[in-house]
């Protein structure tokens, strides 16, 4: 295989790459690199689809909803009763599975 340096420098520039990070990284790392910052572009380019959307569904509302009830906080981090909750839940799943495994392999 041979490989097209112009054309893969390039492709690295165009990812955010600079051309000594380009130069101190494998080829598997720089692949890796334009791997995430195609990732990246697709994830931005769903957010901006979903932003034009929602900017076309309340442009057709006669009435706009209150902007605290539109604009909500992100989950608030779990309490420790409701984190030990959670592990428990984990470990109950955990042990059924592998019960489960271990009955199916008998």
């Amino acid at each position: 295989m041979t490989w097209d340096w112009d054309q893969f420098l390039a492709a690295a520039l165009e990812a955010g790459l600079t051309v000594l990070e380009f130069w101190a990284l494998t080829p598997r790392e720089v692949y890796m690199a334009l791997a995430a910052a195609t990732e990246r572009a697709i994830q931005a380019h769903i957010a901006q689809r979903w932003a034009v959307w929602h900017l076309a569904v309340l442009l057709r509302q006669k009435r706009l909803p209150q902007f605290r009830q539109f604009v909500r906080r992100p989950p608030q981090k779990p309490t420790p009763k409701e984190l030990a909750a959670k592990r428990a839940d984990h470990a109950r799943i955990v042990a059924a599975y592998e019960a489960a495994l271990e009955k199916r392999h008998e």
